[in-house]
């Protein structure tokens, strides 16, 4: 797997998908997973013409952990990656926990970031009782103990690694019927095989989680590219709400809500979501 090493040291690990001369686009992936997210996405973004760049956050995978880390931290790491791959500008593109690093791109790299579009995205400064059980358990003991939870995430890359079923069917069971086909769609390791590589490091999962109660570093007022946001009306995992609320804090933004899908919904809808960078 490519990566390239940051001012300081850390390495910054990426993959890459789609059309490898089309429109270059920083993927930021979901919570418990890495950059193999987006993966799904490879045949639409080759029809669309897209460059997908899915880089894992510090800590996450093989990218160099850092201690401390807020949201908005993460736009420097992309503005180096971006030097090093000769990209002038890109999109922006975030799902679930990952939405608020794409945000982080429009706000603060307002030079590069051309458009932005976060799918079931996250509010700044979430407590553990405004997440749904599991990640509210996960934030809960990452708060609480380091020790602890690097070794809670210790077992969850265990059974990742060797049951990945038992990861997609335990996943089905929390999500709605949309999600369920999604998912069912997926070989059956995909979601299993994604948590695996991405809790390499567990330390680095701790820090994701702590990183959701921090202050993100940046206010969504100052967004000055195109903002689209995408939830389901049957999300289960991020309340749908929160689109709205999003949508309201960023200058301008468009806000699509589809009533019948879910959390995954992405996952059905690559051309649609993507869309948005093919015609930049």
């Amino acid at each position: 797997m490519p990566e390239v090493v940051l001012p300081g040291g850390r390495v910054l690990a990426y993959r890459e998908y789609g059309e490898p001369s089309g429109r270059p686009v920083i993927c930021n992936h979901g919570g418990l997973m890495c950059g193999q997210d987006i993966s799904p996405a490879d045949a639409a973004a080759r029809d669309l013409h897209l460059r997908l760049i899915s880089p894992d956050r510090p800590g996450i995978g093989s990218s160099t952990l850092k201690r401390g880390r807020i949201t908005a931290d993460w736009a420097h790491d992309v503005d180096n990656l971006a030097d090093a791959l000769g990209l002038d500008a890109f999109g922006a593109f975030g799902w679930s926990l990952g939405g608020q690093y794409a945000l982080a791109l429009g706000v603060l790299l307002p030079q590069r970031t051309t458009a932005v579009v976060v799918v079931a995205g996250c509010l700044p400064g979430l407590a553990p009782e405004q997440m749904n059980p599991t990640d509210r358990r996960f934030m809960r003991v990452s708060q609480a103990s380091a020790p602890a939870a690097a070794a809670m995430f210790g077992i969850v890359r265990t059974v990742a690694q060797l049951a990945p079923r038992v990861v997609r069917d335990a996943t089905m069971r929390t999500v709605c019927p949309a999600d369920r086909e999604v998912l069912a769609a997926l070989p059956d390791s995909a979601l299993g095989q994604w948590m695996a590589a991405a809790t390499t490091r567990p330390s680095g999962m701790v820090e994701e989680y702590r990183v959701l109660g921090r202050p993100w570093g940046f206010d969504l007022s100052g967004m000055r590219a195109p903002t689209t946001y995408w939830q389901g009306g049957m999300d289960t995992l991020v309340p749908a709400q929160w689109a709205d609320r999003l949508g309201a804090m960023t200058p301008g933004a468009t806000v699509r809500t589809v009533p019948g899908d879910g959390h995954f919904l992405a996952y059905s809808r690559w051309h649609e979501v993507l869309g948005a960078f093919a015609a930049r």
